[in-house]
């Protein structure tokens, strides 16, 4: 049999020693990472710790409650979906080879009978392309799907290889780039958070991104407090004007590229191919044996497939707890025309597709065309 235990952001100290036992657990399992996005009002923030015969289970997810929803849903009862932590994460898993099935199953059938008790509704998954965590529960969710191929600069090949495997155009804007005497530095000083902030802010103006992605100020300096050595602001500065910059997250032998955005210049067309390439030579010596660049719009992809062609599958997961009320949920929207007829087939839960000021750049490109009204 199984134990199956709540915890909550004020057992900070029973969370982390829980993800203490966990093998390769993502820094976004943490409760000080969870920590930020609870303040983002991303919902409460909950990590379940399964302890069983067969091994160790913790999920930590966020918790959001049904009642903003912007029409009425008719529920006679207070009830929640739940969403991993945005990045990579996902349930975690400590087990022998041979128990990771039998484990799976006893853990699912626990959160079952946990989300039934509690009045959740769905969950939402991302799982860890670097552990491929989703592999045990393919039979235990609805839906297990590949959301995208992520890239991956190797750090195990030599720096004379880092720079040659870069697009030709590219490796020259590298060289041309370092001729001016830029260097890569890492600083959070309140001055340099607030560039960052503000270059942030503009690039997503820029993509038309006004929604989740676009996070306010306070969130940045959280996320670089809270996090202390898991989380790094390197950047290229001329003359104290910040050109580029990134944030990374320190994951075991993996260094994540997080968030990041750069001055617009004519004159420094290559600023922040030249930080990553110069953050992938400090990760490399370092010790880190992967600099996971991760996914996005095809703009996105093409500009860091200028570093590498490796990729690896990130996937996501969905499941439905009360197929009765989600229904209900998605006819509510709809008959009152918050919600289309045709929801974007990869837009989960579907009783969340509707527009809105927090709406996702993917939501609103899926919602506005005709297929969707």
């Amino acid at each position: 049999m199984g134990s199956l235990e709540v915890l909550t952001l004020q057992d900070r100290e029973k969370w982390n020693s829980v993800l203490a036992g966990i093998p390769n657990a993502n820094v976004s399992a943490t409760p000080d990472y969870c920590r930020v996005f609870e303040d983002n009002d991303d919902g409460q923030a909950i990590c379940l710790n399964y302890e069983h015969d067969l091994g160790h289970v913790s999920y930590p997810f966020f918790k959001r409650s049904l009642n903003a929803l912007p029409f009425d849903h008719s529920l006679k009862k207070d009830a929640f979906d739940t969403s991993t932590p945005f990045g990579y994460g996902g349930i975690h898993m400590d087990c022998d080879l041979s128990n990771r099935e039998k484990l799976a199953f006893s853990f699912r059938s626990a959160m079952t009978e946990y989300a039934n008790d509690t009045g959740i509704i769905s969950e939402f998954i991302r799982f860890d392309p670097m552990v491929q965590n989703h592999i045990p529960f393919k039979e235990h969710l609805d839906q297990v799907r590949h959301h995208s191929n992520n890239l991956i600069i190797d750090l195990k090949k030599t720096e004379h290889r880092l720079l040659a495997d870069c697009r030709e155009r590219i490796r020259t804007g590298i060289r041309q780039t370092a001729r001016l005497g830029l260097e890569i530095e890492s600083l959070q000083t309140p001055d340099v958070v607030r560039q960052f902030t503000h270059l942030y802010e503009t690039a997503m103006k820029r993509r038309g991104n006004l929604g989740y992605l676009n996070f306010k100020p306070q969130f940045f300096n959280a996320l670089l407090s809270n996090l202390e050595d898991k989380a790094q602001l390197f950047l290229v500065r001329e003359h104290e004007t910040v050109l580029a910059a990134a944030i990374v997250l320190k994951n075991g032998s993996t260094l994540d590229y997080f968030l990041a955005a750069n001055l617009r210049s004519p004159d420094r067309p290559y600023v922040n191919h030249f930080l990553i390439y110069e953050t992938a030579k400090w990760a490399k010596a370092e010790g880190f044996e992967r600099f996971h660049l991760g996914g996005g719009t095809e703009s996105i992809m093409y500009f860091k497939s200028s570093f590498t062609k490796e990729t690896i599958p990130y996937f996501v997961g969905n499941h439905i707890f009360d197929h009765t009320a989600y229904a209900a949920l998605v006819q509510s929207g709809q008959r009152s025309g918050h919600i289309p007829a045709i929801i974007p087939p990869f837009f989960f839960p579907a009783y969340r597709a509707f527009l809105s000021e927090n709406s996702d750049r993917a939501l609103l490109d899926a919602l506005n065309s005709p297929q969707s009204v």
